[in-house]
């Protein structure tokens, strides 16, 4: 639901999808989750940035990812961290 939210909004903050989540749900999150939230959103705009940037199948792993660029006819496999 939430990544639902971000993905039709993708300019809203964390606050703000707190917010609506209180209002849609109320007295179901205390106000420590909301920290918690903001690194998940974080982290979710961290990968789509990576999707978009690497232009490859980035699959939301910690570990590094290869991705292949081709330039003047070679192959070159860069480690993303």
């Amino acid at each position: 639901m939430l990544q639902e939210w971000l993905n039709d909004q993708p300019n809203t903050t964390a606050k703000g999808l707190f917010i609506r989540l209180n209002t849609e749900m109320p007295n179901r999150f205390k106000p420590g989750q909301y920290r918690t939230l903001q690194r998940r959103v974080k982290d979710w705009r961290t990968s789509i940035a990576r999707r978009l940037v690497l232009g490859c199948n980035y699959q939301d792993q910690p570990q590094a990812v290869t991705c292949g660029i081709r330039i003047d006819r070679v192959t070159v496999e860069p480690i993303i961290p």
